[in-house]
């Protein structure tokens, strides 16, 4: 067992629809079973259609799994304990995860949606006590609720282990009043986040932090016009927040991508650095950091990756790049992770692949390298691992 063994994955999910009523309050319990039943309806019209644009060719699969793999909806349903947990990871090589709440209820109620946030937390307290130093998660925030309900979840989420707040790819989805993220609404959002040094991230799903997307299907081309903004929306958070030099004025917090790719990028910060270079004739605007120092500072993008990410990994910056196995979802690394990462990082220097394995999380994210490598996961290196499909 050695720290160069250690893999910390950035894109992990419990179950689907995580059963959250043993910490919730009862009079709350008819509640979130119909949010619960409103979330499984958005779950079966995004999916059917993301399943589709696999089964079409696009370039989803991992190089894991030298095909194209099918969406097993079951997999995504699967209810496990923390020590099976465990044990998978384990046997897959890898040695920590972040936890992201993704699918989930759907309700446009704000009191509701805290409530929900609060009990996650608690759940996630729970879930991780055989082994919190293996753990971080991300818990959806109620943007709707307003800036001090906010804080109190990221206070909450905090003093639990819980280090990112998952957030929609334009306020809008969480209520149609709400300006975008460049808006003074959010400073008290950024600063508590800054404090504790936490991370905003955005995260390509159906999910319950969008409680205002509905699959109708009355306009020509909805499904794959959807389908792109399920895909590409939240890339747009990134001129908010750095043109508006959010990083800039709070340089503890971290902001990332989940499992949408990163060849995106780059040509957006060209694209922003150029209207850095420009100026602007308002003193009180100006930034003192390019975008794309920003971006370098404190941003990343996290997933499977493949490839073509990693050949163009000083594009996006070493150090910004970090590994997610997407586990439980079966389009994921899971259970040929080594294999995946052996095959992918062979012919780069062993400090970037260090980096992108596990070191880029442990710095932002505080997890310690030195208990992860007395894990079961660290027993094998992936990067000797046999190239073989399970």
């Amino acid at each position: 067992m050695t720290i160069e063994n250690v893999v910390i994955s950035m894109d992990g999910h419990p179950e689907a629809f995580l059963d959250l009523k043993p910490w919730l309050p009862r009079p709350l319990h008819c509640a979130f079973d119909e949010a619960m039943e409103e979330g499984r309806r958005t779950f079966s019209g995004g999916n059917k259609y993301w399943a589709d644009l696999v089964y079409a060719g696009t370039e989803f699969a991992w190089e894991s799994a030298n095909a194209l793999v099918s969406i097993d909806q079951a997999k995504y349903h699967q209810v496990m304990t923390c020590s099976q947990r465990l044990a998978n990871i384990d046997a897959d090589g890898v040695s920590a995860e972040m936890l992201i709440d993704g699918f989930g209820p759907n309700t446009a109620d704000p009191s509701l949606q805290h409530e929900i946030a609060l009990a996650f937390i608690r759940w996630f307290k729970d879930y991780t006590t055989p082994a919190p130093h293996r753990f971080t998660a991300a818990v959806v925030v109620s943007l709707a609720a307003g800036p001090d309900i906010v804080i109190e979840e990221i206070e909450a989420a905090h003093r639990n282990g819980i280090r990112c707040v998952h957030l929609p790819p334009a306020p809008q989805l969480a209520a149609a009043w709400l300006p975008h993220y460049n808006h003074r609404l959010y400073e008290p959002m950024w600063d508590a986040l800054n404090e504790r040094g936490m991370a905003a991230i955005w995260h390509c799903s159906v999910g319950r932090e969008k409680p205002r997307w509905r699959w109708n299907g009355t306009e020509r081309g909805w499904e794959a016009l959807l389908m792109l903004d399920i895909e590409t929306l939240h890339h747009s958070t990134l001129k908010y927040l750095l043109l508006a030099g959010i990083p800039e004025r709070h340089p503890n917090l971290k902001f990332g991508y989940i499992e949408s790719g990163s060849d995106w990028v780059a040509p957006i910060l060209r694209q922003l650095d150029r209207y850095f270079a420009a100026r602007t004739a308002n003193p009180q605007h100006q930034l003192a950091m390019k975008p794309s120092e920003q971006w370098a500072r404190q941003g990343f993008c996290a997933g499977p990756l493949d490839s073509r990410e990693i050949g163009a990994r000083h594009a996006v910056g070493v150090n910004n790049l970090l590994f997610g196995s997407d586990y439980i979802h079966t389009e994921g690394t899971y259970p040929n992770t080594r294999r995946h990462l052996s095959k992918l990082l062979s012919e780069i220097p062993a400090e970037e692949a260090w980096a992108i394995v596990a070191g880029n999380a442990a710095r932002l994210f505080g997890f310690d390298p030195a208990k992860l490598a007395k894990t079961g996961a660290a027993k094998q290196s992936w990067r000797s691992a046999v190239a073989q499909v399970a």
